[in-house]
């Protein structure tokens, strides 16, 4: 397939103002078609990042055209602006390297320039700064508003439990003010009153999760949003930016008062911290055989009548933790145990031939070639030489007097349209069964080599390579490791690491 004669179109904004503003998708996408189609190349496919800042690479969009790029399915691509690309002069330069090593040329429709020259790259790189230092006038531009709006009493930011932001009517520029929802409001006051009385954060969120209350996105409350809401000025009518408080314009729902004996509880609370000798290291890879959610270390001290002290070391449901018993239950998972028995399988089981064959089999009956595409790769050749064997025989008639120079051109082009066509649907069909080959030698040297690094490894070391080899350990009614779920060496579907569960009573 001759790839320079495909182009690849890439279209952003930001936000529903730039698309309003004439910007949009849309009318990017048409102005690009028409500007490809008048210089005789076709759309390879159009790439698009709706709503997202043109600061972070991490945009769905422009790395699906990369990694695109990278295959080589397109010659060129097409946009509207530089600054759609990206506003940061960094990352431009990183899309402008990666374009000028596929050998990709760019074209701006309102930026003329060739990137391949060096005029053309400093134009780009200007460009580039130009919409850099847009984006940093605009964020200082919003900074100073916000300060503003602070200053003027009005919370800066978005919803607050507790509160419903309106338009305000009595302000010309059209910002938001704060009202009270009251049955929130009841919620935040209770917070309150039974932080007083002396319950902790986790009875708080438990009563109110009885009660029916519910959070402003209706999940439950947790350890962390009672401290939030115990936190916060705001509901002592106070607006805070940047570490400053300014007097608000809201109703408050708490008095100052009852928020100052607040914070002089929070501050004089103690919590007495022990130093915990047991380093956990499968802390949110155990999963709770209940819910599901990972497990959290947990440790109990009894102190015996010659003052002696046992300690217990547990995995315990984080929704437990965080929620409370509306939730779930803490379903202790013994940790020592566990940590033994998940290193044991790691040192033991991993480097032997018998699971190395187990995941090498695992690994072709998933990503095996499928026999229909097989057939479908060999039927797109086949249509290939077909079509250029019509296009000899249109040459042969030409050079018997059969067919007029019109004739030839029409057909010939016909012909020619036809077979880059189906060279395209080759190329993706074949770049798709690419995807899925492997390396047997890699898969087992990887495994292999581990039990070497785990016993020279530091805890902190052991708990990295336990995160890069493991995805989750589960446990059963009893809570005993049943299954550990790993990841395949460099076996990867639709861009994901592959996993493979093993029940673990094979590996003792």
């Amino acid at each position: 397939m001759d790839k320079s004669k495909f182009v690849a179109i890439y279209v952003r904004v930001s936000s529903t103002r730039q698309a309003e503003g004439g910007y949009s998708l849309e009318a990017q996408e048409k102005v690009l078609r028409d500007e490809i189609a008048r210089q005789g190349k076709k759309v390879f496919k159009v790439y698009k990042d709706a709503g997202i800042s043109g600061y972070t690479m991490e945009r769905p969009g422009l790395q699906a055209m990369l990694n695109d790029a990278k295959e080589g399915l397109f010659g060129s691509v097409g946009v509207w602006m530089i600054s759609r690309l990206s506003r940061k002069l960094a990352n431009l330069l990183v899309i402008f390297d990666e374009f000028q090593r596929e050998n990709i040329q760019l074209f701006s429709f309102t930026e003329k320039f060739d990137l391949n020259t060096p005029v053309g790259k400093f134009t780009a790189q200007m460009f580039g700064s130009i919409a850099q230092m847009q984006r940093e006038a605009l964020i200082e531009n919003v900074l100073n508003g916000s300060k503003k709006k602070a200053k003027a009493g009005k919370v800066v930011g978005g919803k607050l439990f507790g509160y419903d932001s309106i338009p305000d009517t009595d302000d010309p520029k059209g910002t938001k003010k704060l009202v009270i929802v009251p049955r929130e409001a009841k919620a935040v006051r209770k917070v309150f009153d039974l932080y007083l009385q002396g319950y902790g954060f986790k009875s708080i969120a438990q009563m109110l999760n009885a009660d029916g209350y519910r959070g402003s996105k209706g999940s439950p409350f947790s350890i962390m949003s009672i401290k939030r809401i115990l936190d916060s000025k705001v509901y002592a009518g106070m607006v805070k930016y940047c570490g400053e408080y300014y007097q608000g314009i809201h109703e408050p729902i708490v008095s100052i008062e009852t928020w100052e004996k607040a914070q002089a509880m929070l501050a004089t609370k103690t919590h007495c911290k022990r130093i915990v000798d047991y380093r956990y290291l499968l802390s949110g890879l155990v999963k709770c055989p209940a819910c599901g959610t990972g497990m959290i270390p947990a440790h109990v001290f009894h102190k015996n009548k010659n003052g002696t002290e046992r300690r217990y070391y547990y995995y315990s449901c984080n929704e437990y933790n965080n929620r409370g018993t509306g939730n779930c239950k803490p379903n202790l998972v013994k940790a020592k145990e566990a940590d033994e028995v998940v290193l044991a399988f790691l040192y033991k089981y991993l480097c032997k031939d018998i699971w190395l064959n187990k995941v090498i089999e695992e690994v072709q009956v998933r990503l095996s070639v499928d026999k229909s595409m097989e057939d479908k790769i060999e039927s797109l050749k086949s249509n290939i030489t077909k079509l250029n064997a019509k296009r000899d025989k249109l040459l042969l008639a030409f050079e018997e007097g059969r067919l007029s120079t019109e004739q030839l051109l029409e057909e010939d082009n016909a012909i020619q349209e036809a077979i880059e066509e189906v060279e395209l649907d080759l190329n993706r069909k074949q770049f798709s069964e690419v995807r899925q080959a492997y390396s047997e030698e890699e898969i087992r040297a990887a495994f292999k080599l581990l039990p070497k690094l785990l016993e020279k490894a530091t805890d902190e070391e052991k708990i990295k390579l336990l995160r890069g080899v493991i995805k989750a350990v589960y446990v059963d009614e009893d809570r005993f490791v049943k299954t550990i779920e790993v990841y395949i060496p460099n076996v990867k579907q639709n861009g994901r690491l592959q996993t493979m569960k093993i029940d673990i009573k094979e590996s003792r």
